[in-house]
């Protein structure tokens, strides 16, 4: 039950920052440090919680799983903005890799150790508790980049759950670490000025939109 409520603090901690007027620099100052925090704590509350350990096996299971899972943080940001007409390209390097990995890696703790095993435990069937983690994890993000976010972070908190549950919880944060890294070192082209218009500005300015 511990993690359970700290996983609820931990989603309302980015709300909070809002109605508390935080600018965006504040925020993602705040944020990042607050979550590497809680996931620490959450750590010895569910010693046995949360999904299975990576799967026992050869090794080379665990590289085709590494593998994958680190395609998919690649890959989920990059097609979903090529779907979107927007595609994403290298810009520059990530900025504080460490702490982008670190924050990661508390979230998958936070949400899918802590939420969905704490739900588990408490007797909340595997698929209503992935659902409800999910469902937390994709509000997450809402404070910060509006609610046109919702449809992507429930695609990817799913995707990221479901290597959670069949990987293992590395296999998560290997995918969410990667993901956030991408999004740090990528932007997505302006959009085309309207007919008529004004031209649109030379470079691209960083996007965040989509961040996890």
């Amino acid at each position: 039950m511990t993690g359970i409520v700290l996983a609820a603090l931990h989603l309302g901690l980015p709300w909070a920052l809002r109605l508390a007027g935080a600018g965006r620099a504040r925020a993602d100052a705040v944020y990042p440090a607050a979550t590497i925090v809680l996931g620490l704590a959450v750590l010895p509350a569910v010693p046995s919680a949360g999904p299975p350990p990576a799967p026992p096996g050869p090794a080379w299971v665990l590289v085709a799983v590494a593998a994958v899972s680190a395609a998919a943080g690649a890959g989920i940001p990059l097609a979903a903005a090529a779907a979107a007409g927007r595609p994403r390209r290298f810009v520059r390097r990530p900025g504080r890799p460490v702490r982008t990995v670190l924050c990661a890696a508390a979230e998958e703790v936070l949400w899918r150790l802590a939420a969905l095993g704490g739900l588990v435990q408490a007797g909340v069937p595997t698929v209503p508790a992935a659902a409800l983690s999910l469902v937390g994890f994709a509000l997450l993000h809402v404070p910060r980049n509006g609610w046109r976010v919702l449809p992507y972070q429930l695609v990817f908190g799913a995707v990221l759950t479901v290597l959670a549950l069949s990987g293992g919880l590395l296999a998560a944060v290997l995918c969410h670490g990667v993901h956030n890294l991408v999004m740090g070192a990528t932007a997505r082209r302006p959009r085309p000025p309207a007919p008529g218009g004004p031209a649109a500005p030379a470079g691209l300015p960083p996007s965040r939109s989509w961040g996890g």
